[in-house]
């Protein structure tokens, strides 16, 4: 089994199409950081004989980026909680990251810091902007 995220971006128009098994929501953060969850989400691979895996497709705009992250970052742990997905919304709602490098870090030294400093799991972080048209 595993998990599988693809996006194929066409940096002249921002077209994209996007599938996923198994793995973590795919966001859109807006210029004005405003966010939306992707709502593509498919069955691990190798689970089913012939599952179905459905297709998203969109235009990232100029200044858009797309943020993928794999669960060690939302399977972050202290105690009996999890990171999550809300955690991950909190780091974008604040809103102090100016650039994809400093969001990216944001995201990771929040999930570990919520865990103590101890992750327990692979945490993968990719973010893709658009910057010209």
């Amino acid at each position: 089994m595993a998990t599988v995220a693809v996006v194929v971006i066409d940096p002249r128009t921002g077209n994209y199409a996007m599938s996923a098994a198994g793995a973590e929501p795919t966001f859109v953060i807006g210029a004005d950081m405003t966010v939306n969850q992707l709502a593509v989400h498919g069955m691990l691979v190798g689970v089913r004989t012939g599952a179905a895996y459905k297709e998203a497709h969109g235009t990232l705009q100029l200044s858009e980026s797309l943020l993928m992250f794999t669960d060690g970052i939302t399977e972050a742990r202290s105690g009996g909680h999890f990171f999550g997905l809300e955690g991950v919304q909190r780091v974008l709602e604040s809103g102090s990251a100016h650039t994809i490098h400093a969001l990216g870090e944001e995201i990771m030294q929040a999930s570990e810091a919520f865990a103590g400093g101890k992750r327990h799991d692979d945490a993968c972080i990719i973010i893709a902007r658009r910057t010209y048209a």
